[in-house]
């Protein structure tokens, strides 16, 4: 009886096994791997990272050797490990981004300098890690720059007080000046630079620069473009407020640059 058991237990395993090579199971098995081989090929980035992870290391104490090049052997000591572990792992995520290895590079740099360690905040390597390339090269050109204008066109509601919408915030030509890759961004740049605390933001609370300096912005072929389609807008909206203003850098953000880009 046992041995008659096995037997039809061994039969109901090779009709299994039929059935998992049938047709129908091979198409469920394509319809698993084909997210398989999507994920895969989305990760193809961070395999290239891990096998270079040791390569871009060694790119990184050539580029340290060129930045730190002239100081003297007597004033390198190691650096902070909360300031070199993080730094060192996030320059091998972003080595493709001249801007930001440079940031990186630069706070290395100063971490193993007796005399500029003291000038670094921990929350140095956090900051860059939230910038994109088009915010340092806008932080940067700020830096060299200083104070930049800025402007927002919001529309305020035919017959109503005080209602208004917004059309344009924190508007400026910095990103095209910085020749940022996406210079359309730029409100989104001034925000998340603000948000860091690295630049002041005031619009409609005082303008820093004579008219003349806004009319580059008005004249502009965006800005331009905008008003013409404010002039189309049948919603009750239609009288355009211009309200200008200006980014500066704050004294964290000196901080900051002075470390991390100069």
């Amino acid at each position: 009886m046992v041995e008659d058991a096995n037997k039809n237990n061994d039969k109901l395993l090779i009709e299994v096994y039929k059935d998992a090579i049938s047709p129908a199971a091979k198409e469920v098995g394509k319809m698993v791997s084909l997210p398989f081989q999507a994920i895969n090929a989305a990760l193809s980035g961070a395999k290239i990272w891990v096998a270079e992870k040791q390569y871009n290391y060694d790119r990184t104490l050539k580029l340290l050797a060129q930045k730190m090049e002239g100081v003297s052997v007597e004033n390198i000591s190691p650096p902070d490990n909360y300031i070199a572990v993080p730094a060192l792992q996030q320059i091998s995520y972003c080595y493709d981004s001249e801007e930001l290895r440079n940031m990186y590079a630069n706070l290395l740099a100063s971490s193993m300098q007796n005399d500029k360690k003291w000038e670094i905040h921990p929350s140095f390597v956090d900051i860059i890690k939230q910038l994109s390339p088009d915010d340092a090269r806008i932080l940067e050109y700020m830096y060299k720059n200083e104070e930049t204008e800025t402007a927002a066109i919001r529309l305020i509601a035919e017959g109503q007080d005080g209602n208004l919408i917004d059309i344009i915030n924190n508007f400026s030509l910095v990103s095209y000046k910085a020749q940022c890759e996406n210079p359309l961004n730029v409100p989104m740049y001034i925000n998340n630079l603000h948000r860091l605390g690295l630049i002041v933001n005031e619009i409609g609370i005082r303008q820093l620069f004579e008219d003349e300096k806004y009319e580059e912005i008005i004249s502009s072929e965006f800005v331009k473009r905008t008003f013409e389609q404010i002039k189309l807008r049948k919603d009750g909206f239609s009288i355009p407020n211009f309200e200008k203003g200006y980014i500066a850098i704050t004294s964290f953000g000196q901080s900051f640059c002075k470390v991390c880009i100069n």
